[in-house]
């Protein structure tokens, strides 16, 4: 019966919520918890207020939501699409990185140093002089969301759309030749509820390099997971920045009621595990390993999040070199070109 099936999937997506909250809740623990024990009683001990948590958001998205839906004219902004990001120590990617980024679309960058001894500074001197790049030194421990939230309350009204990437991820329309702004414009058109955009990403591996190799990240890891493996059920967040309350996640973002993140598809997503992958219009190339030499530097840098360092055995559970992927070749020449002015 029809009524049944509505249920199964209403219970199936409050279980999917509570433990994505309840993973948040140990997030802001400081990344303290390892116990996974412990982890499970936190999960049954949390369900039942996210369970009333959940059932004042729905009533509250379908009633009193409604009356928060926007009608706003289109604004110009002085930026479609920017990207916020904290850096510890990518000096040596960071130009790729944004120049990569300007082809697809992007023309800010809230760049957060949270205490890079590589002259990063130095590295951004002239995006920060030409104002695509603005720079804050900000120091600290587990201050990821903390820069994340700051970008919002200081820049939200001046960019259309904000994405909260690192600097191992490239945000990219699916299609060569497409801009993202563009992009993001069509998939949040679908729902007038849409207020963000969860990008599936894809994991590439070292490509079976041991130390760093010279050239660009572009075009020295073209092999990656398949699609369809636990390493690539994450999303990462392009939202409106108006539309939110705060950053609870580097994945995931809190939003006003009545608005909510979809997938490209226009299926809402309730937390940053998404229910099904979507690479058709917009994805991630997480570049999560690279070589074991530039790994190792990356897991004794520590989580930008949380107060703790990866375990090794994450390394070998995302070295994934399954396929050969050369969605990136097409932009090969014209980044090496801008990469050597």
């Amino acid at each position: 019966m029809k009524w049944i099936s509505v249920l199964k999937d209403r219970l199936y997506r409050y279980s999917f919520y509570c433990f994505a909250n309840s993973l948040e809740v140990c997030q802001y623990m400081k990344g303290n918890i390892h116990n996974k024990n412990l982890l499970k009683i936190c999960y049954a001990v949390l369900s039942p207020y996210f369970l009333l948590k959940w059932g004042i958001r729905e009533i509250t998205d379908y009633t009193i939501g409604q009356l928060n839906i926007s009608t706003e004219k289109e604004y110009e902004y002085k930026d479609q699409l920017s990207v916020v990001a904290i850096v510890k120590n990518e000096g040596l990617y960071i130009r790729e990185w944004i120049e990569f980024h300007k082809i697809v679309g992007v023309t800010k960058f809230y760049i957060y140093d949270n205490e890079s001894n590589d002259q990063l500074e130095k590295i951004l001197a002239s995006y920060i002089k030409s104002g695509e790049v603005v720079y804050e030194y900000f120091p600290g421990k587990s201050k990821q969301l903390d820069a994340y939230n700051n970008a919002v309350k200081k820049y939200k009204n001046n960019t259309k759309y904000m994405a909260f990437i690192d600097l191992d991820e490239y945000l990219m329309p699916s299609h060569y030749g497409e801009k993202l702004p563009e992009v993001i414009d069509s998939i949040l058109s679908i729902n007038k509820h849409a207020a963000g955009v969860g990008v599936t990403w894809r994991i590439f591996g070292s490509s079976g390099h041991i130390n760093k190799p010279k050239g660009m990240v572009i075009e020295n890891y073209m092999k990656r997971s398949v699609d369809y493996c636990w390493q690539n059920f994450h999303i990462k967040t392009v939202c409106d920045p108006r539309k939110i309350d705060r950053v609870v996640s580097p994945h995931f973002v809190k939003y006003k009621s009545g608005y909510w993140c979809i997938n490209e598809f226009g299926r809402r997503l309730r937390a940053w595990f998404p229910l099904g992958q979507c690479f058709d219009k917009i994805k991630i190339n997480h570049y999560f390993c690279k070589s074991r030499e530039e790994a190792l530097l990356k897991w004794n840098r520590g989580l930008a999040d949380r107060n703790t360092k990866y375990d090794w055995k994450k390394f070998e559970d995302y070295d994934l070199n399954d396929i050969q992927d050369d969605s990136m070749v097409p932009y090969i020449k014209i980044l090496k070109q801008k990469l050597e002015r």
